[in-house]
């Protein structure tokens, strides 16, 4: 079974993951002397709230213990452990599973932020821990890659972690805002029959192992960027990679039948949807989630096969 540790796979399994409560908090703490105000559990604290703080480093142990027992049940346990050694997999699919890790860690990274601001701990604190504790589980896994005889250490995965969530951090010590996302999307592909254990037998294992039916975006918020209001402060303009063509991890292996490999890049509208104005701490958290997925929209694409594609809807 090949490495299958993808963006899915990194997102749904660290969703609750948190860096560990050992960095100072002196800057931070609210005045203990006055009486706090009544907030929803959903809303961010007004200031450090241990209650909270605690609970999310008690979550950050419970989850990398579990998600780490997870990942050697799941993808170490059928291989047996070696010395530490490299793999070299920068060309095996295109640099998908590579924009994969990059949207992973941008991802990550949020989250672990909006945890820490939701214990509240102002805005750069938060961004710093978010950050470390993404770029920190994702590093723990290739090292343990390193270690299997199943793949190695991929410079190229450690790479692609640390461009993802130093996206992050950027926008938040620049910008004080996410101008800049990275997004996901999934359509299934008759390619998965053809080879299901390499690509997946069902829905859920193909959208982590099926790479000619993922699609990842950079999607640029067009008010912020440019500084013109007439467009709406959530519309936000998207450019897709995928690929096509991947029976196998390399292009020389002997697959049959055989097909020709190919990038395709398409352009879409999308939606920021933590740019709709909602006064709801629980519209507020659901379209925090929803960030990660690239809105269904019409769509061009193109590719060397085919040229010029028009989508009605793309998801």
């Amino acid at each position: 079974m090949r490495k299958t540790i993808t963006l899915c796979s990194y997102f749904f399994l660290t969703l609750i993951l948190f860096l560990p409560s050992s960095f100072s908090l002196k800057a931070e703490k609210a005045d203990e002397h006055l009486a706090a105000p009544r907030i929803s559990f959903l809303e961010p604290a007004p200031g450090l709230n241990k209650k909270r703080f605690w609970g999310v480093a008690a979550t950050q142990v419970a989850g990398y213990g579990t998600t780490l027992y997870l990942l050697d049940q799941l993808w170490y346990q059928e291989y047996p452990r070696q010395g530490f050694n490299f793999h070299n997999d920068l060309e095996d699919w295109l640099q998908m599973d590579k924009l994969g890790h990059v949207t992973a860690a941008y991802h990550l990274s949020r989250l672990g932020a909006q945890s820490f601001e939701w214990a509240g701990l102002g805005p750069r604190s938060s961004t710093w821990l978010g950050t470390i504790s993404a770029v920190g589980f994702m590093g723990v896994v290739e090292i343990l890659d390193g270690f299997s005889t199943g793949w190695g250490f991929s410079l190229a995965d450690f790479t692609a972690n640390k461009i993802g969530a130093a996206s992050f951090v950027s926008q938040q010590l620049i910008w004080q805002e996410q101008k800049i996302l990275y997004k996901f999307s999934f359509s299934r592909t008759p390619l998965a029959e053809l080879r299901p254990a390499i690509l997946g037998h069902n829905l859920r294992e193909q959208m982590l192992k099926d790479y000619n039916g993922q699609t990842y975006w950079v999607s640029l918020n067009l008010q912020s960027l440019s500084g013109y209001h007439i467009f709406p402060q959530w519309l936000n303009l998207a450019v897709g990679h995928g690929a096509y063509g991947m029976l196998s991890s390399r292009a020389s292996h002997q697959v049959s039948p055989h097909y020709e490999r190919y990038r395709q890049w398409y352009i879409a509208p999308d939606i920021d949807w933590q740019r709709i104005p909602t006064n709801s701490p629980l519209l507020s958290t659901l379209f925090s989630a929803l960030n990660f997925i690239k809105a269904p929209a019409p769509a061009l694409e193109y590719n060397r096969m085919e040229g010029l594609k028009v989508h009605l809807i793309f998801f």
